[in-house]
């Protein structure tokens, strides 16, 4: 009864909006709360898409009959966020925007009411400068008895992240350039003379126009269409009427929540990408120098993958605009043209050097190239065994070096410069994978040669063009060298060879599936392609590189940080999750660094993760961190948050969910 009563009250402050916004847009009073009805209805399906998708990967997991007892439908990111009813209208004076007052009164009737209007708005008025995202901000929590020892404490960490995906989604602008009209015209003649419109074209002026992202790559299905009416001056009659028609939306396969939880354990605010002391270690005299300050923000990317599906659950890369906050005299430095920079002072110039490294424009998980380092050692092993001229088995002799004791290229152990005398011994595939041994893949490399080799690279995904969405990546490169030294580095990754994040992931999603094509999915329609059939690569190989690198997750270069003998244990375990109980997941790792000339190298970390009780590797996912200068000690931290994260997410099982 008393909510039958106050319904006429609120009833009559909804109208009120309604009716301002008939007024003010010019558009049938009946027809803004039909929009909104086929705005939920759209919701409501594509809620429902999503609980079906959650719950099939959950069934797949735990079987369907445990999956319907435990299964809960969150509110998915649509019915947390704004949706436009009406666009592209012009708006008056604020003092007698009438549609803005309705709005504010409602709000300050919610606020009165307890509610909270600011945090749950029911209704938005924004510019036509930007598209209005739902999701856009989080709050993360993340548990510090998790972090290394350097960073840990009792309670969590909050980190807010704006922008989850906002270097994935892109940026748009309001001024339309004359490029912008010369590729999509809004009025052009046929051969004849006559004039042709369309009305999805662009017109000189102000408009929505994708500037970077899927918002420019999906720019003509998501600019819509704008209308017409043809009107009989004399009579007032309508000769023909073009009805607006509001631009198509895309779905996506990230899921927003994982995004947001990967999003703030790459916050430099957490501590993970910040320069630490243990990514460079301690010796017999103390701390190690660093190349960079202590605290130092790191900048990086980090990318899962269903195996299964090619899915891309997250792809995150920092830093990005709304990291940077930017004022508007460095933003326009940023982006000045080259030929005007020339004549800049010295120190502006050095000033926007800095700015473009930051680059927060460019998806550094799909669009920056790095060399892949050691983590393709586990895929050179298995060209050699598919090539034929290398044994399955097969032991080399790690001397520490190949050429000679003073020669470059050696192993990572051997630097008589500086009394280091490092060397594994004999040593088969399991251990060369899991002690990360040079030697043995430069003789791998070196006996197959870079043709072969760079055939195996493209079987694994590189200078493959990427799917929908993924247009502004780079297909990474591989140019062929047949110098001694050249060829061999090949082997471990180095030299003039190049892959991104995304490449990285989908490498080794392949190496789950036998080498069976793992197209990663970022934007899901019906036409979507998913992985079908068995892989070809010789499965004896596949198991042992497999074997390798999860004794490297065990006991091998991904296993562990070295920490400060002075303050405790010197060493402590990358991957623990004793917490998880008998729900923690089941890890296959590799390190990897990415030699930078004059500065500290950049740090991989990247494998397979199946959830407990599993032996097949469910999600693949690679973490880059830039300058980190060790993969095991940058890179690992930061891998083992994003497992985390899975398994908040309940990628992982329930048990490790509830954990």
């Amino acid at each position: 009864a008393a909510i039958d009563a106050e319904t006429p009250r609120w009833q009559a402050r909804i109208d009120a909006v309604w009716e301002a916004a008939a007024f003010e847009t010019g558009l049938v009073l009946e027809e803004l709360p039909a929009r909104l009805d086929a705005i939920r209805r759209g919701v409501s399906i594509r809620s429902a898409s999503v609980w079906r998708r959650q719950f099939e990967r959950l069934a797949r997991r735990r079987g369907r009959a445990e999956a319907e007892e435990i299964f809960v439908a969150r509110p998915i990111a649509e019915q947390k966020g704004l949706h436009p009813i009406v666009e592209d209208f012009a708006e008056r004076d604020a003092d007698t925007f009438a549609l803005r007052k309705a709005i504010a009164s409602l709000m300050e009737e919610v606020a009165a009411s307890g509610g909270s209007a600011e945090s749950d708005p029911p209704f938005a008025v924004r510019g036509v400068n930007r598209r209005v995202r739902g999701f856009s901000k989080a709050r993360v929590a993340i548990d510090r008895a998790t972090l290394p020892a350097d960073l840990r404490s009792e309670g969590t960490a909050e980190v807010v992240v704006g922008g989850i995906a906002s270097t994935l989604i892109g940026t748009t602008r309001s001024e339309v350039a004359p490029e912008d009209i010369e590729r999509r015209p809004y009025e052009r003649r046929d051969d004849d003379g006559g004039v042709i419109l369309d009305y999805s074209g662009y017109r000189a002026g102000r408009d929505l126009v994708g500037s970077t992202g899927l918002e420019r790559e999906f720019d003509r299905g998501l600019h819509g269409t704008i209308g017409m009416k043809e009107t009989d001056r004399a009579s007032g009659d309508v000769r023909s009427r073009v009805e607006p028609r509001f631009g198509e939306s895309i779905r996506l396969a990230i899921d927003a929540d994982l995004q947001a939880r990967v999003r703030a354990i790459l916050d430099p605010e957490l501590g993970l990408m910040q320069v630490r002391q243990f990514h460079y270690g301690w010796n017999a005299s103390g701390p190690r120098a660093t190349t960079l300050p202590l605290g130092t923000a790191l900048h990086g990317a980090a990318v899962v993958i269903d195996v299964e599906t090619g899915e891309t659950l997250a792809l995150v890369s920092t830093p990005t605009f709304a990291d940077l906050e930017l004022a508007a005299e460095d933003l326009a430095l940023m982006l000045m043209p080259d030929a005007d920079a020339r004549a800049l002072p010295e120190d502006q110039r050095r000033r926007r050097r800095t700015l473009q490294e930051l680059a927060p424009f460019r998806n550094r998980a799909i669009g920056t190239a790095y060399a892949p380092g050691s983590i393709v050692k586990p895929l050179v092993y298995v060209a050699g065994v598919e090539d034929g001229r290398f044994g399955l088995r097969q032991s080399i002799e790690c001397k520490g070096w190949i050429r000679g004791e003073f020669k470059k290229p050696r192993c990572w152990g051997w630097r008589p410069e500086d009394g280091l005398y490092g060397r594994h011994g004999a040593l088969g595939p399991v251990d060369a994978i899991a002690q990360s041994c040079n030697i043995y893949f430069y003789t791998i490399a070196d006996l197959l040669g870079p043709e072969a080799m760079e055939a195996w690279y493209r079987s694994c995904g590189l200078e493959t063009p990427l799917g929908a969405g993924l247009a502004g990546g780079s297909e990474g490169t591989f140019i062929p060298d047949d110098t001694e030294i050249g060829r061999m580095l090949f082997g471990i990754g180095q030299g003039s060879v190049a892959w991104t994040p995304l490449h990285a992931a989908n490498a080794y999603a392949r190496l789950a599936r036998d080498g069976a094509p793992v197209e990663p999915v970022l934007v899901l329609d019906d036409a979507t392609s998913r992985p079908t059939g068995d892989g070809d690569w010789n499965p004896a190989a596949v198991d042992i590189a497999l074997e390798g690198m999860a004794k490297s997750a065990r006991e091998g270069t991904a296993s562990r940080l070295w920490l400060d003998p002075t303050t405790g244990p010197r060493t402590e375990d990358i991957l623990d999750f004793r917490d998880l109980g008998a729900a923690a997941p089941k890890v296959w790792a590799k390190t990897g660094t990415a030699q930078v000339t004059g500065k500290a190298s950049h740090a991989w970390y990247a494998g397979l993760i199946a959830p407990a009780g599993s032996t097949e590797p469910r999600y693949a996912f690679a973490v880059i961190v830039e300058h980190g200068n060790s993969g095991g000690r940058a890179g690992g931290p930061v891998a083992a948050q994003v497992i985390r994260a899975l398994a908040a997410e309940g990628y992982l099982g329930m048990e490790a969910l509830e954990a």
